[in-house]
């Protein structure tokens, strides 16, 4: 499996997630496991990759205008078997608002791939952050189960927060 972590981060917290799902990935059998900002990754080199996760600073309930773009961008590539998930940093009062219109987004331009369920929205304390304690253990659990390493626990897979 090779995957990447494709993030926007405003005050480093959703990098921080991106690098703990990246680790959490790690733990599988992943031949190559990267993290990187997106816009800096050729669409070329994207297609490449097995898993394609996209996070997010949760900016009013929405992503931030790059992951847009970037999401926009896959719209030109044949997604066929590749399985893409979602996630984002934010208030426990707004879990699941920008990674629903992520998904959404994903699921118009790529049909065919396979979205990874469920999403995951990262708590921040505060709009700066730091992220809510024990919130990078969810990431990076999150990244073992997209690996395998972790089952999906039943309660989990019937959570979403949108």
């Amino acid at each position: 499996m090779r995957a990447l972590v494709l993030y926007d981060s405003w005050f480093g917290n959703t990098q921080m997630a991106a690098k703990s799902m990246q680790e959490g990935l790690r733990e599988g059998d992943g031949e190559e496991v990267s993290s990187r900002r997106v816009n800096t990754v050729p669409n070329g080199e994207i297609v490449e990759y097995d898993v394609i996760l996209i996070g997010s600073p949760n900016h009013i309930g929405e992503p931030s205008k790059a992951v847009k773009r970037q999401i926009q961008r896959l719209s030109t590539l044949d997604l066929t078997g590749k399985r893409l998930g979602v996630f984002d940093t934010c208030f426990q009062s707004q879990g699941g608002l920008a990674t629903g219109k992520m998904e959404n987004l994903i699921r118009n331009i790529a049909p065919t791939a396979e979205i990874i369920s469920p999403k995951l929205s990262v708590i921040v304390r505060s709009w700066r952050g730091p992220l809510e304690e024990g919130e990078l253990i969810r990431c990076h659990e999150y990244g073992e189960r997209i690996a395998g390493v972790l089952p999906y626990p039943r309660s989990e897979l019937l959570w979403d927060r949108a």
